[in-house]
């Protein structure tokens, strides 16, 4: 596995201990995703109470829909 790769997944990981941190102080909460792209962590972390918003472009929402039907 290529460095770059290892630094992703490892960002990938402590955002999520971050998101999981916030949720356990404030579990109905509301977490506002700014440029979530293809970012699938709600499906991660989701407590089933949280109020969850992933905004992007819509050009980037619709390929979302195509790719992550179900999850978008």
């Amino acid at each position: 596995m290529k460095n770059e790769q290892v630094n992703f997944l490892l960002r990938m990981r402590e955002f999520d201990r971050l998101a999981r941190a916030f949720l356990t102080e404030h579990p109905d909460g509301v977490i506002v995703d700014l440029g979530c792209g293809l970012d699938t962590r709600f499906e991660r972390v989701d407590n089933g109470q949280v109020e969850w918003y992933g905004l992007d472009l819509p050009e980037v929402t619709e390929l979302r829909k195509e790719l992550l039907e179900g999850h978008a």
